[in-house]
């Protein structure tokens, strides 16, 4: 996977993770374009956001959405990935 390959800036069994949240998609994505996996979290107005971890073996993605008055969080879509 390029996108991960492309991380050379560190080092070998680091982690990092992070959050993303949609903007203008009524549903989540996953696809490839040009080599490079991408991944486009339902809108944040609608709810929609992902969590993304990336250590130096895998990338894992997971879609949720912010549901109900109480913080709750509805898990939609995940995947996982070996870069290479």
């Amino acid at each position: 996977m390029q996108s991960a390959r492309r991380c050379s800036r560190f080092s070998r069994n680091t982690m990092s993770s992070a959050f993303f949240r949609g903007h203008q998609h009524e549903t989540a994505m996953i696809y490839q374009h040009s080599g490079l996996d991408l991944f486009k979290p339902k809108a944040a107005f609608m709810g929609g956001f992902a969590v993304v971890h990336v250590t130096d073996d895998y990338l894992d993605v997971v879609f949720a959405e912010a549901v109900g008055g109480d913080g709750e969080v509805k898990f939609t879509n995940a995947f996982s990935k070996r870069p290479g």
